[in-house]
């Protein structure tokens, strides 16, 4: 449903000022119409005789974030909501952290720091984090590099504006399967790297040095890490 409307024009982009945020926000809404038509059809034989399991992965991650942090308690209690979401965005400004959602985040993914902090964008619930070079056998990014990587962007003056023509983009695509070769990073990041400083200092990425980067964005995201990740736990 995500990524359903992630390709909808619904003609509100004016509310929203980042196209994630609107996106995640009414495919929230609709999946909670969904599941309360669901229980008004199936209802339980007794209130509170039940629980909810909601799960998502990346864009899904995000909007069963919502579901679980804020839309489901609206109806019942927290100890009846079990949320457990993997690679998940920032969802929005305002979030509630004892939310009974748990967050599985790769360090070195990417997505899970956009939209970024520094703009004020949470999660919902409690994050769990695993910052290693390899998850089993794949090679994931590392967070010292996504930090420089948002420094980069972030301290040389990126701007909302910048980030959604120019980066949402590629994670939009991303998301939806894309292949990296068959996507032109080059292109979509320079307009981005004309307009933000282009300090050498170490705590920024050059673009040879984001190119590097993006050959693991992709490995560092998909499910089959996150699934290698928890068939590692002990």
């Amino acid at each position: 449903l995500a990524n359903k409307l992630q390709t909808e024009d619904t003609g509100e982009e004016a509310r929203w000022p980042l196209i994630e945020e609107k996106y995640f926000r009414q495919a929230a809404e609709r999946a909670y119409a969904h599941w309360l038509d669901y229980v008004a059809q199936y209802p339980p034989e007794k209130d509170g005789d039940f629980k909810v399991w909601v799960c998502g992965h990346s864009r899904g991650a995000a909007v069963a974030n919502l579901l679980a942090g804020e839309y489901m308690p609206r109806d019942l209690k927290k100890e009846q909501i079990y949320g457990y979401t993997f690679a998940t965005p920032n969802v929005q400004k305002t979030v509630d952290v004892q939310a009974p959602v748990f967050n599985f985040i790769l360090d070195g993914d990417v997505v899970t720091r956009v939209p970024p902090a520094e703009w004020g964008f949470q999660r919902h619930g409690t994050d769990i984090h695993y910052d290693q070079p390899m998850v089993k056998h794949i090679a994931i990014n590392s967070r010292e590099d996504t930090d420089r990587l948002l420094r980069t962007f972030i301290d040389g003056g990126l701007t909302q504006e910048n980030y959604r023509q120019n980066i949402e983009p590629i994670l939009a695509a991303l998301g939806n399967g894309d292949k990296l070769e068959d996507m032109n990073y080059t292109m979509l990041l320079l307009p981005i790297l004309q307009n933000i400083d282009q300090s050498t200092a170490e705590d920024r990425m050059n673009l040879p040095e984001m190119m590097r980067y993006a050959q693991n964005i992709l490995p560092s995201h998909t499910m089959q890490t996150y699934i290698a990740w928890l068939d590692g736990m002990e």
